[in-house]
């Protein structure tokens, strides 16, 4: 059985990831910041395992993998999918608000992937980052969390060319306006323009994310962005 991490594994489209995989047979192991009601469900249900981390934290991570290495062994798959947003414009941001998206978006997935190199070069294994159609066609009102996915997206590529000759591959996952509560206060009109301005037809379910995961680990492509719009 392959273990599989996932951060942000209580959010929407990390939910979904966690439940598909858990039925395909991977041991996964979440990792939440919050949501423990979400996090505890997903344990009882679908046999994840879960841990509390704050994933912009170094140590903090790395003490929480040793935990849970010693008790399951290596990681072979790592999917990034913590995140989060907030809107405003430019001049109205702070610099807490930078470090708070930043930390997490980019920080965070820093982290984990730094933590787990050996694991992932021992099993020839899977990173999966989730970035976001707003790395490109950055929004307005969107400027820190489009420029933090930009960074998710570069960072992406660069580790792909430094880890392909050890066989790990390394992919994200651009997902256009997916169905989740971090946009659950954009207005339905505001949802319309978006779709509109972008020529896009939908949004996007987090259970079509998890199926996308999965193809990507089948197959043999390293350094993608992989778009899905709708």
């Amino acid at each position: 059985m392959k273990n599989m991490l996932v951060t942000g594994g209580s959010g929407g489209i990390g939910e979904e990831i966690v439940k598909h995989f858990s039925l395909l047979g991977y041991n996964v192991i979440l990792f939440y910041n919050s949501n423990t009601q979400k996090a505890e469900y997903l344990k009882s249900q679908y046999n994840a395992v879960i841990k509390k981390v704050d994933i912009t934290s170094e140590q903090g991570v790395a003490l929480a993998l040793q935990d849970v290495k010693k008790q399951y062994g290596n990681i072979s798959v790592v999917i990034n999918c913590a995140g989060i947003t907030k809107r405003g414009l430019m001049q109205d941001f702070t610099e807490q608000d930078f470090n708070d998206i930043f930390n997490v978006n980019v920080k965070g997935i820093f982290n984990v992937c730094k933590a787990l190199i050996w694991d992932l070069v021992s099993t020839k294994g899977d990173i999966i980052n989730l970035s976001s159609i707003w790395a490109k066609y950055p929004a307005s009102c969107e400027v820190l969390y489009s420029a933090s996915k930009g960074a998710v997206e570069s960072f992406t590529r660069s580790l792909a060319q430094e880890l392909g000759y050890s066989g790990v591959k390394v992919n994200a996952i651009s997902p256009g306006f997916v169905n989740t509560k971090m946009n659950s206060g954009i207005s339905p009109q505001e949802i319309a323009e978006f779709l509109q301005e972008n020529n896009l037809t939908r949004v996007i379910e987090p259970k079509e994310i998890a199926l996308l995961a999965e193809q990507i680990i089948k197959g043999d492509k390293t350094g993608e962005i992989f778009e899905i719009f709708g």
